[in-house]
């Protein structure tokens, strides 16, 4: 479970089918690692209502330092465009899938040896994965499949199954939604908590423009729902942008935070006041100014109150 859309979907359509749920997500160095801090909110979320699923990261960066794809830290820049362009098979990592599946199939094996039981193995693979990543399509699931069974002694307690290969990422959508509603839980909430974007900014928000952030909004666009995760460059994600940055500095400087929301006219006003250093008041300011897409929704960006040549309060105020 990567903290992605697909995986999410299948743990949700699992849990409303009665199972219990060992997930097990992989730091393989991936540009995109904020999906490892985003699972783990959904974790906590399906276990606070009661299901039975728990959740493991795997450390494999030393088995993926030579790799040479745009995915990995250190590879090429992710590039643009549509899932089923030539220029996405540079985010193919080599081997990637196989070897995470080989991995999983040595727990589910343990896990059946203990207890005597079934277990079966799930992949959140789809349609749309088949035209770039061979190690998604179904020849190769079904080789790994059996690859493992011969391999292995007690191979017929675990089965290996792709239940969403056929259908395509808006499919998958639905019938995670579809889950949510089964288990009385807020798909808002586990959605927002997920990332599909190969190439997310600082603040973890999606770039809106690799292959996988083209194909999750078509998904929700399909579903007529609003994606509930930020991404750059728009207004409303920009609101929420200057509030995170904010809230950051908070955090590194164990300040409280004073935030207020209210709407006046239909129009959202936020106001956040902070003590920061001066150093920090023009870096804000600068790259709040620089924000094309909110230049022209600051009402006011000032330092008050300030104290000594060191601390004072920025104030802002967006609508």
């Amino acid at each position: 479970m990567s903290g992605g859309l697909d995986s999410t979907s299948l743990a949700l359509y699992m849990l409303s089918q009665g199972y219990e749920i060992r997930a097990y997500g992989f730091n393989y160095g991936q540009k995109h690692d904020v999906e490892l801090s985003l699972v783990k909110k959904n974790i906590a979320y399906l276990q606070s209502k009661g299901y039975p699923i728990t959740h493991q990261t795997i450390d494999l960066r030393d088995a993926f330092s030579d790799s040479s794809s745009s995915l990995h830290k250190g590879g090429d820049t992710i590039p643009e465009g549509d899932y089923r362009d030539e220029t996405m098979k540079s985010t193919v990592v080599e081997n990637r899938n196989i070897i995470f599946s080989s991995i999983i199939y040595g727990k589910a094996l343990a896990w059946a040896n203990k207890t005597q039981s079934d277990v079966v193995i799930t992949l959140g693979l789809h349609a749309g994965d088949h035209t770039i990543y061979p190690d998604c399509r179904p020849e190769s699931q079904e080789m790994a499949r059996e690859l493992f069974r011969i391999s292995n002694w007690g191979s017929e307690r675990v089965d290996y199954i792709a239940p969403f290969i056929k259908i395509d990422k808006g499919t998958v959508l639905k019938k995670g939604i579809e889950s949510c509603e089964k288990l009385g839980i807020d798909w808002k909430v586990i959605y927002s908590n997920t990332i599909s974007c190969y190439n997310p900014d600082e603040l973890g928000r999606s770039c809106g423009k690799c292959g996988t952030c083209v194909e999750r909004i078509e998904a929700f666009e399909k579903l007529g729902l609003k994606d509930p995760i930020a991404y750059q460059d728009t207004p409303e994600v920009e609101h929420e942008f200057v509030l995170r940055f904010f809230n950051s500095k908070n955090e590194e400087m164990g300040t409280s935070e004073i935030l207020v929301k209210s709407n006046i006219t239909d129009k959202e006003v936020a106001f956040n006041t902070l003590p920061f250093c001066d150093p920090f008041v023009r870096e804000a300011k600068e790259r709040l100014y620089n924000s094309h897409s909110i230049r022209q929704e600051i009402v006011q960006v000032g330092v008050t109150g300030l104290a000594d040549d060191k601390f004072g309060c920025l104030l802002v105020a967006l609508i």
